[in-house]
């Protein structure tokens, strides 16, 4: 079954956008309109990530996507207790970084895991990279 970003549950699209100012709802609007044909499928190759906190033995799973720079590596993570950490870049130098608060399952994808929306258990934000000259 094919799913398109615009046809992901309502409420996750209206909490990512409660967060954001008005330039970033508008970028978010075009980067709906933009992904509207596109697949959650398409989400691929994205990559997984672990980072290990051996104090609380304690793992954070990223689902990065960046089809801007596939090669580049993810930002930094402090999510812990086997979590998930969804990042999708929508521009270079930006990304929607979606904390997760359950447990990692290996056979879930990007798609199976922004379809299993529950609103007190997803916290959103848009992060941009901001570069010292």
């Amino acid at each position: 079954m094919n799913t398109n970003i615009t046809n992901l549950p309502p409420d996750l699209l209206n909490h990512t956008k409660m967060f954001l100012t008005y330039k970033e709802r508008m970028s978010f609007v075009l980067t709906c309109k933009f992904f509207e044909s596109l697949k959650i499928q398409t989400f691929s190759p994205y990559y997984v990530n672990v980072i290990y906190h051996p104090k609380t033995n304690d793992k954070t799973y990223q689902l990065y996507f960046n089809p801007f720079n596939p090669l580049s590596t993810p930002p930094l993570s402090f999510l812990r207790n086997n979590y998930v950490n969804i990042l999708i870049y929508d521009t270079p130098i930006s990304y929607y970084n979606i904390r997760i608060h359950k447990e990692y399952d290996h056979h879930k994808t990007i798609e199976d895991y922004l379809r299993s929306y529950k609103k007190n258990n997803y916290f959103i934000n848009k992060i941009t990279k901001y570069f010292a000259s």
